[in-house]
């Protein structure tokens, strides 16, 4: 080998021995690197093993949360529920008390002016003057042209009391009296007890010796008796002013200075015989009713001897009839029910039991309409019902106008305008009722409108028939007046004490209506049928309910 090749072979060697020292040390140095980051990877390890175990504590406790965070979010969720309900329940109350509250103020502000209450229950609070009637526009007090009414001078007076002038004047001279006077009159009524007494004598005939015995005319009777002229006063003061039997007795005590001390018994007595003689004028009056072209009916409630009864009250313009039942809706008079008997046209205020008589034509009273209309107007305050009242108002008008005119009927065309607004208006009626009760889950504090509008559409033929014939009228106040009539005799004797006084007064009232409608002097007929004289009646009865 040669020299070189020796010398280049060693570098070579020395060369790959350095390399391999430095590799050594390098390898030395890594696995120091790597012991050292394997310590640290391991201490690293070490810190997170000890986090993890730490997260894990954290995670089971925050699962733990979670689960208690469910529990109670579910159990608020449930109270949150029943609150829901809680509340509803109470929304619900607050609106039903609300419609109560709504209700009790409608009753409260509803009286006799605008419903069908009579002025009884008004109590303290008075009703308002607020009438169904239009302002005429007319001043106060007696119109222009009306007739006067000035006490008239009596053409035969009593006594005649002269005052003269003194006969001498004051100078010393005579004073001559004229015949000329200015006459002055006091009239007065002066009660003067008339005791009249029949003395019965005997006698025996001188030939027969036969006894012949006097006769006591018709009228005495007891010992003692009452004559017709005391019985008509009784009778006068207790049914037709209405006085109580007690005071009757003391103003007949009074005015004959203690004379006449008849007992309330003795009053009573002679209400029932005036009632047993009029039987006859009563049959007339039920007759006559029977037969005329429009009756008016109408019933009020009173109490015999304790029990509610009820008085129905049957007129037109000359006749009232009265007849007292003890069931609502039985129409008997001396147990006869007259509306069986009855074809003609019945005006009544829209009580139910007299539509079962289906061969009688019905009509409606208006006058109880304005006034619920006016409660929808002060209640409510509906257009509706103020352009409704307006259009019986006019419609009422237009009426008296065409029988001023004497004419018998409305044109057909403004009679079709007529019925064609009705129906518009209680269209619109319907429009605003629903608009009112929309929404709303309440709505009894509406019922008396919706009712209104119910009663008004399918009776619309009932309530406009003072327009197709006019022969009905506008309302039913003939019969109410008879209610009327009935209602101050209670508010003085609060009952009847048997049913035979309520009959008895029943009879004596038709009497006293009748002939008050007839222009009968009640005090002279009553006085005369206590003398066996039957009054008679005017058999030309008006059809107009009166």
């Amino acid at each position: 080998m040669k020299k070189a090749d020796t010398w280049g072979y060693k570098m070579t060697i020395a060369m790959l021995q350095k390399q391999n020292k430095d590799l050594r040390i390098r390898l030395s140095n890594l696995t120091v690197k790597h012991e050292i980051s394997e310590a640290l990877l391991q201490e690293r390890i070490n810190v997170l093993l000890g986090e993890h175990k730490k997260k894990d504590d954290l995670i089971k406790m925050l699962q733990q949360s979670l689960v208690s965070q469910d529990k109670k979010i579910n159990e608020l969720e449930e109270s949150a529920s029943e609150k829901d309900k809680k509340i509803k329940r109470l929304t619900d109350e607050i609106e039903a008390l609300r419609d109560q509250r709504d209700k009790l103020k409608t009753m409260f502000k509803k009286d006799s002016s605008n419903s069908s209450k009579p002025p009884s229950t008004d109590g303290f609070r008075k009703a308002k003057a607020a009438s169904t009637r239009q302002k005429s526009g007319k001043k106060l007090g007696g119109q222009f042209g009306h007739p006067g009414h000035t006490a008239q001078f009596f053409q035969e007076p009593t006594e005649i009391i002269e005052k003269k002038p003194e006969p001498i004047c004051s100078c010393g001279g005579s004073v001559n009296c004229s015949d000329d006077y200015i006459p002055k009159q006091v009239v007065d009524i002066k009660v003067v007890m008339d005791v009249k007494e029949e003395r019965v004598f005997s006698g025996r005939c001188e030939r027969c010796g036969k006894i012949h015995q006097g006769k006591f005319s018709e009228e005495f009777v007891n010992p003692v008796q009452y004559g017709s002229n005391a019985k008509t006063l009784a009778a006068i003061l207790n049914s037709y002013g209405n006085v109580p039997i007690n005071k009757t007795a003391d103003i007949l005590k009074g005015i004959s200075n203690g004379a006449l001390n008849i007992s309330e018994g003795t009053i009573v007595n002679f209400q029932k015989s005036l009632a047993e003689k009029i039987q006859q004028p009563l049959e007339i009056i039920k007759q006559q009713l029977i037969q005329c072209k429009v009756l008016g009916a109408d019933e009020t409630g009173c109490r015999v001897n304790g029990d509610l009864n009820w008085m129905q009250i049957y007129s037109n313009s000359q006749y009232t009839l009265f007849g007292v039942n003890k069931k609502r809706g039985d129409f008997y008079v001396d147990g006869m029910d007259i509306l069986d008997l009855f074809s003609g046209i019945l005006v009544h205020d829209h009580f139910k039991s007299f539509y079962g008589y289906k061969l009688i034509t019905h009509a409606e009273c208006n006058a109880h309409i304005l006034r619920y209309l006016l409660a929808v107007i002060e209640v409510m305050k509906h257009p509706w019902a103020i352009d409704m009242a307006e259009f019986f108002r006019e419609a009422n008008k237009l009426k008296k106008q065409y029988l001023f005119l004497e004419k018998s009927y409305i044109d057909e065309n403004e009679l079709n305008a007529l019925s064609n607004r009705y129906d518009e208006i209680l269209k619109a009626g319907e429009t605003q009722y629903k608009a009112a009760i929309e929404n709303k889950k309440n709505i009894s504090y509406y019922n008396d409108e919706r009712l209104l509008l119910k009663r008004l559409g399918e009776y619309k033929e009932e309530h406009l028939r003072f327009l197709t014939n006019f022969d009905v009228p506008f309302d039913n106040n003939g019969s109410e007046r008879g209610a009327r009539f009935l209602k101050g005799k209670l508010k003085v004797a609060g009952c009847f004490r048997s049913k035979e006084g309520a009959e008895n007064y029943a009879k004596i009232a038709s009497l006293i209506s009748t002939l008050r409608k007839q222009g009968t002097n009640v005090y002279l007929t009553i006085n005369n049928i206590f003398n066996g004289i039957l009054p008679t009646f005017d058999s030309n009865s008006s059809s107009n309910t009166g």
